[in-house]
């Protein structure tokens, strides 16, 4: 078995890592570039520590932790509008079906009065609109329309 430090990103390994395997992938692996021998030098990483910790200057990290406060204050405004635009939407949403309900029931009275099944007081005042915008228009009214 052979100890290799990865290089850069292979499978699920990322550049820095290090792992053993077969003599024969471990050769693949470094004849194709993508690691090299574990304990020596990659790049500027160190195949057996790596330190990742960064030390900023006391501006740059106060510049930073107000950054992302910020960050944070857009996020919470941002789910506070989206929340209050859901309820709109709800709103928008029971309207309409409200109106759909209307529309229907218009439909339904139209078609009755135009097959004659409609009730006297719904086909008078049909009669009536008529009349009136007829008479709005200077038109005589229709003849045979029922009062």
């Amino acid at each position: 078995m052979t100890r290799v430090t990865f290089r850069r990103a292979w499978r699920q390994y990322q550049a820095g890592e290090t792992a053993g395997f077969d003599d024969t992938v471990a050769a693949g692996l470094i004849k194709d570039g993508i690691a090299s021998p574990a304990g020596k030098a990659v790049g500027k990483v160190v195949a057996e520590s790596v330190d990742l910790t960064v030390s900023l200057d006391p501006d740059m990290k106060a510049k930073m932790e107000a950054f992302e406060a910020r960050v944070e204050e857009v996020r919470a405004e941002f789910d506070q509008r989206e929340a209050d635009l859901n309820v709109r939407a709800a709103a928008l949403d029971e309207r309409e079906a409200g109106l759909d309900a209307r529309t229907a029931d218009l439909d339904t009275r139209e078609a009755e009065i135009a097959t004659g099944e409609a009730g006297e007081d719904e086909t008078s005042t049909a009669a009536k609109v008529e009349e009136k915008a007829a008479a709005e228009k200077g038109a005589p009214p229709k003849q045979g329309a029922k009062k």
